[in-house]
């Protein structure tokens, strides 16, 4: 349970018509738990977490079934498992009350694709503009370009 839900199931506790609270518990913890926080911190902001109202949680890289992934720790207990990146742990821990310590920097190799738009007119003798396209096509290679733009993918990354 995170810590909106535990100031929740609180403040549920505290009021006076225990049988409104049960009928309002059931309600909001029926929601997925993202929504409900949401809710609750939205209509009652005295719930809204201060960061030192959280433990302190670990962010560790290990490598499952399907490549890399993260997890959150508070010593040696898992509080969250199976994030798909650092950042995405980070923003879990935080808009979960805990405050995320990031890990040790590890190295990673990324192998990037650099493809770059280059852009030249070319001048041909030719009896249409189908023609014209298919000359300068032959002939592309022969000749310089200026690069104006370019674009870049990752093509895989490995721990080492």
């Amino acid at each position: 349970m995170n810590l909106v839900d535990q100031k929740f199931s609180q403040y549920l506790s505290s009021l006076d018509d225990q049988a409104a609270a049960g009928m309002l518990r059931e309600v909001i913890f029926s929601l997925p738990e993202e929504q409900r926080r949401e809710l609750i911190v939205k209509h009652c902001p005295e719930f809204k977490l201060d960061q030192n109202d959280g433990q302190k949680v670990h962010v560790t890289a290990y490598d499952d079934e399907d490549g890399a992934a993260w997890k959150l720790m508070f010593g040696d207990e898992v509080v969250e498992d199976g994030f798909q990146s650092t950042a995405d742990a980070e923003m879990w821990a935080r808009d979960n009350g805990y405050i995320p310590m990031s890990q040790e920097p590890e190295r990673y190799r990324v192998s990037i694709c650099r493809t770059g738009y280059g852009f030249t007119s070319i001048d041909v003798m030719a009896r249409s503009p189908e023609e014209a396209e298919d000359l300068a096509h032959d002939e592309a290679g022969d000749h310089s370009y200026n690069e104006k733009s370019s674009e870049y993918t990752t093509d895989g990354v490995e721990r080492y």
